[in-house]
């Protein structure tokens, strides 16, 4: 049993897929022109689905940054969607209960 312990303890590093970014590394990030700025990005998920913004992370997924972005439309769903922060194209969304 302790050796299964250790091998989860020891795989688990390896399976983290996102690390979060804080703003300064963000705002780093947007004036080295690694990623676009968060208007730009808010504008590209209006194109999707317009609504109140509620939250907002930017994370590292593998080499990729990806800005999670949740919405409520005016309709009333909650959508949360994926957009790569660099080139600012969809990555995936979907409808959150």
């Amino acid at each position: 049993m302790n050796k299964v312990l250790l091998a989860v303890l020891l795989f688990f590093p390896l399976v983290s897929q996102a690390d979060d970014i804080d703003h300064d590394d963000a705002y780093r990030l947007q004036q080295s022109g690694k990623i676009l700025s968060l208007e730009e990005i808010i504008e590209r998920a209006r194109q999707h689905h317009d609504g109140k913004i509620l939250e907002v992370e930017l994370e590292k997924k593998r080499k990729a940054f990806i800005y999670e972005i949740k919405i409520l439309d005016k309709e009333g769903t909650l959508w949360e969607m994926k957009i790569n922060a660099t080139d600012g194209t969809l990555v995936s969304q979907e409808e959150e209960d």
